[in-house]
């Protein structure tokens, strides 16, 4: 069994630069990660409205955070599935849940509700990786045109 080995040179100064760079531009990467997580929500959105049959209002509660982070080149985005007075009820349809009887019936099971685990897949399939590296390189195109370089 032969081994191959694959040596990139100059990856850890190209690495190092792209964080620079992305800490000078904060602004601009700050705004990236905003439209990022925009991106995320509509792209999980459409996949939810695909899956369940009846939406009726079940997307209306997805947030993102704002970034957060010291630096350009340490953003991150928060994404929540609910909220509490928007959609509850969120975590029974991405986990899935038990469904019984009313109370005045004595709670009796009726069948399992299989969850959609939407998210899970969706974070699995690469789609937000390719956002955050599309939108990365259209800010960097930006600033590079910007500073004349």
């Amino acid at each position: 069994m032969s081994k191959t080995q694959v040596v990139l040179v100059g990856a850890r100064e190209l690495e190092r630069d792209m964080k620079q760079f992305a800490d000078d531009n904060y602004n601009e990467s700050f705004n990236a990660m905003r439209r990022c997580g925009t991106q995320f929500k509509k792209e999980l959105r459409s996949r939810v409205r695909k899956e369940v049959k009846s939406d009726h209002l079940l997307t209306k509660g997805f947030w993102t955070s704002s970034p957060h982070g010291i630096k350009g080149s340490h953003l991150y985005v928060e994404f929540a599935g609910e909220d509490h007075s928007v959609n509850p009820h969120w975590h029974l349809i991405e986990e899935g849940h038990r469904l019984l009887t009313p109370r005045y019936m004595g709670y009796n099971y009726i069948r399992d509700i299989r969850g959609i685990h939407s998210v899970g897949e969706f974070e699995e399939s690469g789609i937000p990786g390719d956002i955050v590296e599309d939108e990365m390189y259209k800010t960097m195109e930006k600033a590079l045109r910007k500073n004349n370089l």
